[in-house]
């Protein structure tokens, strides 16, 4: 498995954050794995909403169908998806009030296949580093 994760904290109102990131038509500006939607970008992420995205790892892009999992707006998004050749992703967003602002947190898991073993292990620092660029990415939007 591999895991990349991201945490910042924004001097934003959680409301704007939550705002920025289940704003789909917003993904290309801040989440630097997303490549495309297919089927065009979907609106909402009630639980049980599919969509299928793709996603720009290494190489070409790779769809994963995604189903949400989890909904509690303005606090956490969950997203679990399956992709071509066996493969699995889990999609997390977490975002919770401090002082300043918010902090938010970015996980990207991939697992299943040839990622349970070694390549997982390989490709780990190169997600956490996606992770943390997308956010500052999304700290730059309004």
């Amino acid at each position: 498995m591999a895991k990349g994760v991201g945490t910042i904290e924004l001097p934003k109102p959680p409301e704007q954050v939550w705002a920025l990131l289940t704003n789909r038509t917003r993904y290309g500006e801040w989440l630097t794995v997303h490549a495309a939607w297919d089927g065009g970008s979907a609106t909402g992420f009630e639980v049980g909403a599919t969509f299928t995205q793709r996603l720009q790892l290494d190489g070409p892009p790779a769809p994963v169908v995604w189903i949400v999992t989890t909904y509690e707006p303005g606090a956490n998004l969950e997203l679990s998806g399956r992709g071509a050749t066996d493969f699995r992703a889990r999609l997390s967003y977490t975002v919770a009030a401090t002082r300043s602002g918010s902090v938010v947190e970015l996980v990207l898991e991939l697992f299943g296949g040839a990622l349970d073993g070694s390549v997982g292990k390989l490709i780990e620092p190169g997600l956490c580093r996606e992770m943390t660029r997308s956010l500052r990415k999304l700290a730059e939007l309004n």
